[in-house]
């Protein structure tokens, strides 16, 4: 008897960890269609938004938005992708969570990419109908709409500040 307890205690304790580890790699549903909920693909690519700059437009009254986005994943992307745009107007603020802000007006807008090879960037832009000062935030996020299978679709958003440009006085600017 004293085998067949031990015996048991040892699968019990297998089935613990088994239990424990199988819900961490499975406590997130994957929103990818045949894939093992919670487990990354391995040989996929991975979008990711690797850089934002902005500055005043061409045309007066216009914002020029550029992104870089880069497949950092083991696979090419063949297929057409969007990068959204979304730019905050006026009294835009920080929100606790990474590329998010709140308030202000919503303004976006939507470029496509064709294919992305493995490890190069590739410059998006788009050019918003507003003055460069009134822009707080711009989010940028590649593939919004999930249409390419990644590795990981939890880094495909980033977001920054605009400041406004040097030497370009404020409504706020005291002059001596």
């Amino acid at each position: 008897m004293k085998n067949k307890n031990q015996w048991i205690k040892w699968v019990v304790g297998v089935l613990f960890i088994a239990l424990v580890s199988g819900a961490v790699y499975f406590s997130k549903p994957s929103t990818q269609k045949g894939v093992v909920s919670g487990l990354p693909l391995l040989n996929a690519p991975d979008l990711k938004v690797i850089s934002i700059d902005a500055g005043p437009g061409k045309k007066f009254n216009t914002t020029i938005v550029r992104a870089k986005i880069q497949n950092s994943g083991s696979m090419v992307v063949k297929k057409n992708f969007p990068v959204l745009f979304t730019a905050r107007i006026a009294d835009a603020t920080p929100s606790p969570g990474a590329g998010t802000v709140s308030g202000g007006v919503i303004v976006s807008a939507r470029v496509s990419i064709d294919g992305l090879g493995n490890g190069k960037p590739r410059e998006v832009s788009h050019t918003f109908n507003k003055k460069f000062e009134s822009i707080g935030y711009v989010l940028i996020t590649a593939d919004p709409d999930n249409i390419v299978s990644e590795s990981n679709e939890d880094n495909n958003q980033a977001a920054k500040e605009l400041p406004p440009p040097p030497n370009v006085p404020s409504f706020y600017t005291v002059l001596p």
